[in-house]
């Protein structure tokens, strides 16, 4: 899952980049994860491996720290392929949701007759970003133009 550098997130650095991002500064960075839920609750947990907290917290702050995260896999067919792009946000109760903004959907599996593997599916857009994102993306100027190439319309 990539967290919206190539550097693998240790236990060390996993709080550093949580506390970058929480403060201001723009953090890229990668984690090992099946999914960018999964994701979250990896860095949530390296995070308090170095500085106790409890897991709740640390995994809203991971959460506020990451609010963007793209899922990449490798199919049958040994391509690399954004799986899912999904947004994190936390609400006024604390409670953590997540926004599946891109997916991509296997339709089919075909054996060629040299027994390698074709993966077919589509890119969908599933939801919109929620107004949260979009504030966001605002802030580290994405442009009305570029916003509203993410709008699915009803």
């Amino acid at each position: 899952m990539e967290m919206v550098s190539k550097s693998y997130l240790s236990l060390f650095e996993a709080y550093a980049a949580i506390e970058a991002s929480n403060s201001g500064h723009t953090v890229v960075s990668t984690a090992h994860a099946g999914s960018v839920k999964a994701g979250h609750k990896r860095i949530a947990n390296l995070s308090r491996k170095k500085y106790a907290t409890d897991y709740h917290s640390a995994l809203i702050d991971a959460c506020e720290a990451f609010p963007l995260g793209v899922f990449i896999h490798t199919t049958e067919d040994n391509v690399r392929r954004i799986m899912n792009i999904s947004e994190c946000y936390v609400d006024g109760n604390d409670e953590i949701h997540y926004n599946t903004i891109w997916q991509y959907q296997v339709q089919e599996n075909i054996v060629k007759e040299d027994g390698s593997i074709q993966v077919i599916g589509k890119y969908v857009q599933v939801n919109n970003p929620s107004d949260n994102l979009i504030e966001i993306m605002k802030l580290y100027g994405v442009t009305k133009q570029e916003l509203q190439l993410l709008h699915k319309e009803a």
